[in-house]
């Protein structure tokens, strides 16, 4: 079979493009139910993330309300993450909690989780991750609603 110069240079261009490694990505979005503070009562939302990668990660945790908006990053708080909370570390969890810190609420709305590999790693999965509502009362009573992001799969 005889190869023609355009033909080999498209083969080339084939060859190389497959072995261009894409940094992976990927995201979610799960729905968020109520933060609201009110004397010592309160309500809210914990993300747990865990880095199932051996690389660091970027990732961004965004929460709407109803109407579309986007929360205030003063009624999220951070454990366990690098770099100004903008990375989980490999094989690290860490966890985001949405809570009012003064009077308001209640709300609900949505979260979209997205993640991006560092330059040079190429993870096709990177999170999995788990949601907590709690609700507790100056009486003591804690009532809470959980659920696996994604079915407990890999994203």
């Amino acid at each position: 079979m005889r190869i023609t110069i355009p033909k080999a240079l498209f083969l080339l261009a084939f060859i190389l493009s497959a072995a261009v490694s894409h940094a992976g990505s990927g995201s979610a979005t799960l729905p968020f139910s109520t933060y609201y503070r009110s004397g010592s009562y309160f309500s809210a939302t914990t993300v747990y993330l865990t880095n199932i990668t051996e690389n660091n990660i970027k990732v961004t945790i965004t929460f709407y309300s109803k109407d579309g908006s986007v929360l205030s990053s003063s009624l999220v708080s951070f454990d366990n993450w690098i770099n100004s909370n903008t990375e989980l570390g490999a094989k690290t969890t860490g966890y985001a909690l949405l809570n009012s810190a003064t009077t308001g609420g209640p709300d609900y709305g949505k979260a979209v989780i997205e993640w991006e590999n560092n330059s040079g790693d190429d993870d096709a999965v990177a999170l999995i991750g788990y949601v907590v509502v709690s609700d507790v009362s100056s009486y003591g009573g804690l009532t809470k609603s959980d659920y696996q992001i994604k079915g407990g799969n890999p994203f």
